[in-house]
């Protein structure tokens, strides 16, 4: 099962974009990987910047991961597309975009699903 999902939206005159697609396989236990080339649409070098959106990913699909249904399956989820906007990608877009992904995904709608505030998103407990 593979899925995008685009964040694209204005708050409090800020822009908040990321786009982030992710693959995800029943397994035996939960587990997410990054792809190698995972930046290959934007031609990133291995950096800062590039390195806190891989990590904001990861966090991103654990927290989806663990708003799933207790006594579920369990799933393999692959990371293999990120994409910012550099003046408009802040902190928590990415890890955002990478939980609606891993929903999108799994076919799973949230009760509760992240917000926004006047700081940026906001991941319910």
């Amino acid at each position: 099962m593979e899925a995008s999902y685009r964040l694209s939206k204005y708050v409090n005159k800020v822009f908040h974009w990321a786009r982030v697609t992710v693959s995800a396989d029943v397994a035996e236990q939960d587990s997410i990987t990054v792809a190698e080339d995972v930046f290959a649409l934007r031609g990133y070098p291995p950096g800062v910047e590039v390195d806190a959106m891989r990590s904001e990913a990861v966090d991103g699909v654990r927290y989806a991961l663990g708003k799933l249904p207790q006594g579920g399956p369990r799933y393999e989820v692959t990371v293999i597309q990120i994409e910012d906007a550099p003046a408009d990608t802040g902190p928590g877009d990415v890890k955002l975009a990478a939980a609606q992904a891993t929903w999108a995904a799994l076919q799973f709608l949230p009760t509760e699903p992240p917000s926004f505030d006047h700081s940026g998103p906001v991941f319910p407990d």
